[in-house]
């Protein structure tokens, strides 16, 4: 056949960069032919610099803190003021911690042992004389003369025939504390200020009593002698006439 055109040399690949092929006859015109295309270059690993920049784009913590890992390895350096804007994005999108479950309360402290009766400054209700003298008639009546409870009491009787009780034994009846002297002076002073006519007092002032006793008491006696009386199948009128006239 034909002998091949510098176009078709061309396509082929043949001939050298410049200059025709042999047996071109110069009709190439010194057209160069083209260079063969070159292979794609490998893959290769991101530098510690693309590695920081995907990782805050991609809002990645521990691929940035790899990436200035790396570059510390690697001798990579990174300007002061590159250095200063990773570490603040570093620390402003640091991975929040897990909350941490607050402790058990604890358990509430044993409430203090209420005071005693004895206790310093516990506030006292006021001691009235309505108060000693209802606590004395009580007194009386439920320890009668001559009787165990009078005497453990100590409740005695004077020579007029006036029974007393012992302040201490009175006031802490009424609730006052303290020592006995304490509480027969806190007693003795309500019974002082009280108008004559509902106390009387021993002479050394220890023991008080009541002035309308004496009489209640002997009116109290009778009485109960003249309803005895009464009640008796064999009463007699004459039997209760000394206690009729003491009762009157």
């Amino acid at each position: 056949g034909n002998p091949l055109s510098c176009h078709d040399m061309q396509f082929q690949g043949f001939g050298a960069s410049s200059g025709c092929a042999s047996g071109c006859g110069g009709s190439c015109n010194g057209a160069s032919l083209p260079q063969p295309m070159s292979q794609a270059a490998p893959s290769q690993t991101p530098t510690p610099l693309l590695r920081i920049r995907a990782g805050i784009e991609a809002g990645n913590h521990a691929e940035v803190t790899a990436g200035v890992q790396e570059a510390d390895q690697q001798g990579v350096t990174l300007a002061p003021n590159v250095r200063e804007m990773i570490s603040q994005w570093l620390a402003v999108n640091a991975p929040k911690k897990p909350l941490e479950r607050p402790p058990p309360p604890s358990p509430p402290e044993p409430a203090p042992p209420a005071p005693g009766p004895d206790a310093q400054n516990e506030p006292q209700a006021a001691t009235t004389a309505e108060k000693l003298r209802n606590a004395l008639l009580r007194f009386f009546e439920l320890a009668p003369k001559d009787s165990d409870a009078a005497a453990g009491l100590g409740i005695f009787e004077g020579e007029d025939g006036q029974r007393y009780l012992p302040l201490p034994v009175l006031g802490r009846a009424v609730g006052i504390t303290g020592e006995d002297f304490e509480v027969a002076m806190k007693a003795w002073n309500v019974v002082n200020e009280t108008p004559a006519g509902t106390f009387t007092l021993t002479n050394d002032a220890r023991a008080v009593g009541l002035v309308e006793w004496a009489g209640w008491e002997e009116f109290s006696t009778s009485l109960d002698v003249i309803v005895k009386g009464t009640r008796d199948p064999a009463f007699e009128p004459r039997s209760i006439q000394g206690h009729v006239a003491r009762a009157a």
